[in-house]
């Protein structure tokens, strides 16, 4: 009797485990989730792909006429025939004479490792070359599948995306091909991934508006996970150096996972402030001429403040936005080339200090804007509505 009941209870144990398999033949162009390995469901899949973003044309005549984030830094490489090992359907690259590829990184981290994404652009009439059955049977290796629709695919431990599509106007498939960093740290793969996926779903859009971001909330609510968490972590760190550690006159740039540093935090004194200050009613009223450092004011405070070079012969102009200064400085010295920071002041207990941007472009902008006035009023950049 006891083995009777063995025999059941393994029965069962194994008919609810193959109940959570994905079964692969079963689920074709369903757009469903696996309850595999992930914590995605299909709610929250449509939120992140219908998420906010704001597109820009990225095209090239008679080649081709994509949409990408307007805060995307795009690189165009044309393979010749030969160049490029990738086989998608029934169109193997290698046999094709110049393949467009164009990489897609974010401006806000250029350099982190957080994942790649490409687009690869094939010149083709024939509009049956591709389908989703035939990529898994060529590039899925294992049942470990997060999405699926009829043109795209999230699957494997590093969260490879593919999503293609024809444009009956150049004549071309467009494959979106994006994967996250296997080494990367941070939470959340999933999303990122979606956020990806998002950008290949994109790519032939062309009724798109641009709508501003009107707070910080809305990035935080529109961005991929991974890029807030990095912001977040860095930021993290000027709350330890801000409550016990920074003197007056010292800065910090605290360095992101991927080693790299984004902003400078500076704590000043009242001294400081005083010619900070005058400084920019200097510009104001064109005055420029009448304004010194005090020479008993720090190099490095000069250096944080008006660049490293400093110099009456340096236009100078700048925009107030809340608490934060655009500070925009064109260097005779470097050919006339415009150098731009966001300066912003940040209260703390009595002690005055300031955020500033290592670099900043048209591109960054205001992500830069939202976030240093978020934090200058709440000390951190988390949001509280989202944590319940």
């Amino acid at each position: 009797m006891k083995i009777i009941k063995i025999i059941y209870l393994l029965v069962l144990l194994l008919s609810i485990l193959s109940c959570k398999r994905y079964n692969l033949e079963e689920n074709q162009g369903n757009n469903e989730l696996t309850a595999q390995a992930t914590k995605i469901n299909k709610q929250e899949a449509q939120k992140i792909l219908n998420s906010k973003v704001n597109l820009a044309s990225f095209s090239e005549p008679g080649k081709f006429n994509i949409s990408i984030p307007d805060n995307y830094i795009s690189t165009v490489t044309v393979y010749e025939q030969g160049n490029i090992d990738l086989k998608f359907g029934k169109i193997d690259f290698e046999t094709l004479k110049d393949v467009i590829a164009i990489d897609l990184t974010s401006a806000l981290l250029p350099r982190e490792r957080l994942c790649s994404q490409s687009v690869y652009i094939v010149k083709e009439e024939n509009l049956n070359l591709v389908t989703i059955a035939e990529i898994k049977k060529q590039i899925v290796k294992e049942n470990h599948i997060y999405f699926e629709d009829s043109n795209s695919i999230i699957y494997g431990e590093n969260f490879t995306v593919i999503h293609y599509e024809y444009d009956s106007t150049s004549k071309s498939y467009i494959i979106y091909n994006g994967e996250v960093d296997h080494f990367a740290k941070f939470p959340e793969k999933e999303n990122l991934a979606l956020h990806m996926l998002k950008n290949g779903k994109n790519l032939l859009k062309k009724d798109f508006k641009k709508n501003p971001f009107n707070s910080w909330e809305e990035y935080v609510l529109n961005t991929p996970q991974a890029e807030i968490y990095l912001f977040k972590s860095i930021f993290n760190k000027l709350d330890k150096e801000m409550k016990a550690f920074l003197d007056i006159n010292q800065s910090v740039s605290p360095r992101s996972e991927g080693n790299y540093d984004y902003v400078t935090f500076y704590r000043t004194n009242d001294e400081m402030d005083f010619t900070y200050l005058n400084f920019l009613n200097a510009v104001k009223t064109n005055a420029l001429e009448n304004f010194t450092i005090p020479e008993k004011i720090s190099s490095d405070f000069d250096n944080i403040f008006f660049s490293s070079r400093y110099s009456l012969s340096n236009k100078y102009s700048f925009t107030q936005i809340d608490n934060l200064t655009d500070l925009k400085i064109t260097d005779s010295g470097y050919n006339n080339r415009v150098f731009e920071k966001l300066i912003c002041n940040v209260q703390y207990e009595g002690k005055s200090f300031y955020l500033v941007t290592n670099e900043v472009s048209d591109l960054t902008r205001d992500f830069y804007i939202k976030m240093f006035n978020y934090y200058s009023k709440n000390k951190t950049l988390d949001i509280p509505a989202l944590k319940k």
